[in-house]
């Protein structure tokens, strides 16, 4: 058995990093050497990022020694790819190793973002602060709003399998869906639908079975022993295995209305519709934007530094410091006009104008400061 990491080694062995397109992140490799995976990582990692039906520039990015991976003086070896994942994944990835290092990685990044939103969300003394701060919210109902639309065909999809008779296994389930067969099972797992213990690993709880939602099929497999390295019996043998299949009909809708829901455990999602239908939806961008402004409001410093020093006179700088507030309400507006789903690079482009505008009213802010302004 391995002994299970410390919450202090932690942070040693897996920092968090800032990089641009998907927020707070950490390094593939890290997390595999701290899983203490034996398998070797490139073929590690591109299998559990298959499993998860995880997306590029939204769940990881592939780095080939870029600046983005070097923070706080860590840098990463340039003659080699680097994996940065979201801490999302980093869970999910911990999770699936399904032993005790992986369980106490998986709840040292979900503590780690419960510290994290317990933060002050903005000075309320800085204008900017308190103009990012609501910019954030606006870019999160406006996502909210836009992941609406795209889900729209996916619960279309979602009631003409709940219409549809007989059954299908998981994977078709989420298949149909759009998502993940482990991303699916997870979510369950969380709502308490199927079961997270071994060994009825993804079997359903008998209350889903006897409302019609899952059919349980049985078969015994022949094993043998010499074929069966990893398997905990060195003789031939027979083994059963059990197959959840879902229920198509439509009696087995997971509503509010039509079923009986768990209590969720903290933090978990309610097993509704809705909710399975977004369960691949890109999300993580908008959600990281506001944590990303901060990574990247290193652009343009020296430049608007310099700039400003040419302006004399507080009075001059306070003129300043509110075209630059007005020049980031219309670089935001510009930004959220641009539907990332459909054109990633016109998105880009005009996230970097954002972050060059509110850098502006960063530096006029400060130089009002400087000279005695509020």
């Amino acid at each position: 058995m391995h002994d299970t990491p410390e919450s202090n080694n932690l942070k040693d062995l897996l920092p968090v990093l800032d990089v641009s397109t998907v927020g707070q992140a950490v390094n593939a490799r890290d997390l595999h050497k701290a899983l203490r995976v034996g398998r070797d990582f490139s073929t590690w990692l591109k299998q559990r990022l298959l499993d998860l039906g995880a997306i590029e520039n939204r769940d990881y990015v592939v780095l080939d020694g870029s600046p983005d991976l070097v923070t706080g003086g860590l840098e990463y070896n340039n003659s080699r790819i680097e994996y940065a994942i979201t801490l999302d994944i980093a869970k999910h990835l911990a999770m699936l190793e399904k032993n005790e290092v992986g369980q106490a990685i998986r709840q040292y990044f979900i503590n780690l973002e419960k510290h994290r939103a317990l933060a002050l969300p903005f000075d309320p003394h800085d204008p900017v602060s308190v103009l990012e701060y609501a910019l954030g919210k606006a870019k999160a109902a406006s996502t909210a709003r836009r992941e609406l639309e795209v889900a729209k065909p996916k619960v279309q999809a979602f009631e003409q399998l709940m219409d549809a008779g007989g059954t299908m296994s998981l994977s078709q389930v989420a298949k149909v869906l759009g998502t993940g067969v482990v991303r699916l099972c997870a979510a369950l797992r969380d709502a308490g639908v199927l079961m997270h213990d071994q060994p009825n690993w993804n079997v359903p709880y008998q209350r889903h079975v006897d409302a019609g939602r899952f059919e349980i099929k049985v078969n015994t497999v022949e094993i043998k022993g010499r074929d069966a390295p990893h398997d905990d019996d060195p003789r031939d043998h027979q083994r059963t295995r059990v197959h959840p299949e879902a229920a198509g009909a439509g009696a087995c809708r997971m509503t509010p209305a039509a079923t009986p829901q768990p209590t969720p455990k903290p933090g978990s999602k309610t097993v509704l519709p809705g909710v399975l239908c977004q369960l691949d939806l890109r999300s993580n961008v908008d959600q990281q934007i506001h944590a990303d402004l901060v990574a990247r409001a290193k652009i343009g410093k020296e430049k608007y530094g310099t700039m400003l020093e040419t302006n004399n006179g507080r009075d001059a700088l306070i003129d300043l410091q509110q075209e630059a507030l007005d020049a980031v309400m219309y670089a935001h507006q510009y930004e959220m006009e641009c539907n990332t789903g459909e054109d990633w690079g016109e998105w880009a482009a005009r996230h970097a104008l954002f972050v060059r505008a509110l850098e502006l009213a960063r530096a006029a802010t400060r130089m009002v400061r400087a000279r005695g302004g509020q």
